[in-house]
């Protein structure tokens, strides 16, 4: 991206409020603080007050603003945008076209990537992923092994894992109703006024959802949203590895 190019993009700025970064190419306002050691490449911008330091890398058409934070070893990059006071760290990867925002953290080894949002207080962490259409937000955390994907909503003080239900139901936010365990070992799943075993969700999600009208995309999203929950209840169970 030449500076031409980049001007365009950011009306309001002047060629003196820029400068490439030496290691990679990339653009960072001057406002914004990147360590020698971090790598920006040639099509990201790093911009805002926001900082990139220690070994990690921005690339691809990413774009780091706000007050975000980015460190480590962790990498930002395809169309992905990080923002906000968010923190991105450790061995983390973002990618697709993620949002990561708010003050939200991912970090250990975590994956966000696709089309995923993850945002206000939640944490994302250990080896677990979140992608698709899924939304991660509020005081929520995804850790472990787990994974988090299709149009699912994680929200709450919800917590995921990849090895058991940790510190309260797995409240899931669909785009009508919600869906939480309401027994500490998972088998039964309420949303809205009912309440039934997840057995009973399986044979009965689509026929529900039709005859509350759903459209069929909705109708999709819920039979994925029980899907999970089905895992949930097999890891807890330890009947299958490590997906949720």
């Amino acid at each position: 991206m030449n500076i031409e190019e980049l001007l365009n993009r950011f009306p309001g700025t002047t060629k003196d409020d820029w400068c490439q970064h030496k290691n990679g190419g990339g653009w960072v306002q001057n406002t914004a603080t990147v360590d020698a050691g971090a790598f920006v490449g040639c099509s990201a911008v790093v911009y805002g007050q926001s900082h990139v330091y220690g070994e990690s890398r921005v690339y691809g058409q990413s774009r780091v603003y706000g007050e975000s934070h980015v460190y480590g070893q962790s990498h930002v990059y395809g169309q992905s945008h990080v923002y906000g006071q968010s923190r991105v760290y450790g061995e983390a990867r973002v990618s697709g076209e993620a949002r990561v925002s708010g003050q939200s953290h991912v970090y250990e080894q975590s994956r966000v990537y696709e089309q995923s949002r993850v945002y206000g207080e939640a944490r994302v962490s250990g080896q677990s992923h979140v992608y698709g259409q899924s939304h991660v937000y509020g005081q929520s955390h995804v850790y472990g092994q787990s994974r988090v994907y299709g149009e699912a909503r994680v929200s709450g003080e919800a917590r995921v894992s990849g090895e058991a239900w940790v510190s309260g139901p797995l409240y899931v936010q669909g785009s009508a109703y919600e869906f939480y365990n309401t027994k500490p070992d998972c088998s039964v799943l309420r949303s809205g006024c009912i309440e039934n075993p997840l057995e009973w969700w399986v044979e009965n999600i689509r026929r529900c959802a039709d005859e509350h009208r759903y459209t069929t995309e909705q109708q999709d999203e819920y039979e994925a949203i029980v899907a999970m929950f089905v895992a949930q209840n097999a890891l807890r169970t330890q009947e299958v590895g490590v997906t949720v």
